[in-house]
């Protein structure tokens, strides 16, 4: 019923020896392979793939993942949120909890343990608050020290919208992409639109957001082709 412990892999075998200090044969070799103090955690940021403008929430999801081969303890994910991005509030955790300190612009999850093969989520909604690219980086670590450290980290992009204008659109009278339009994170700052031909004619304008060009000059439709437009509009410094 004894048990002997070893830290150093090899092959051993056991020899019992009696009183009188007799030996008896010796056992069948056991192959030990001393595991290191290691585990592989990796985490996976991914924001949702819907187009968003400016101040329109969406989620971020959080993945981590312990590939082993020991249980990772005292496990803690860290998400610095850029100056573009404002934290609103988590939505879902599946394990431990979690924070937002706005003085460090930080969401700190306390996951805990985390089992050999085993995953966690964590989602939050943020806005982006100017359009443009916005790019943050959530890492993981835990008390173990980590096997593979490039796949701690993880950053994702999203691209936040401003002025969105169409490249193409259809007036074929299916009720899709019928009608050429800006879209602006503040209507009330449009002031004209115009449409020209290949050869430089005015052939449409507005003054109005609410009357997007549908294809038609003069009461009649156009024909299929390229058009140029000059639109604009208004910002908070200039007329543009």
């Amino acid at each position: 019923t004894n048990s002997l412990k070893v830290s150093v892999s090899g092959v051993y075998t056991v020899v019992a020896f009696n009183q009188e200090g007799c030996s008896s044969a010796a056992s069948d070799a056991v192959q030990v392979k001393a595991i290191e103090n290691l585990v592989d955690v990796d985490i996976a940021k991914r924001s949702e793939s819907k187009q968003v403008r400016e101040n329109e929430p969406y989620e971020y999801t959080l993945n981590i993942h312990n590939k082993g081969p020991l249980v990772a303890t005292n496990v803690v994910v860290k998400d610095t949120l850029p100056d573009k991005l404002q934290y609103l509030s988590v939505n879902n955790v599946s394990t431990g909890s979690a924070n937002y300190d706005p003085a460090s612009r930080t969401l700190t999850w306390l996951v805990g343990e985390l089992g050999v093969k085993s995953s966690a989520d964590l989602t939050y909604t943020a806005t982006g608050i100017n359009h443009g690219n916005i790019t943050n980086i959530a890492s993981v670590s835990s008390q173990q020290d980590d096997a593979n450290l490039a796949d701690n980290i993880s950053s994702d992009t999203k691209n936040i919208l401003g002025l969105n204008i169409p490249n193409v659109f259809t007036p074929n009278g299916d009720g899709v992409n019928e009608t050429f339009a800006p879209v602006l994170v503040d209507p009330t700052a449009f002031l004209e639109m115009l449409i020209f031909n290949r050869w430089g004619q005015e052939i449409y304008s507005t003054t109005s957001i609410q009357h997007p060009w549908d294809g038609r000059s003069r009461g009649a439709s156009v024909p299929d082709g390229t058009y140029m437009y000059i639109m604009r509009w208004r910002d908070s410094c200039m007329d543009i």
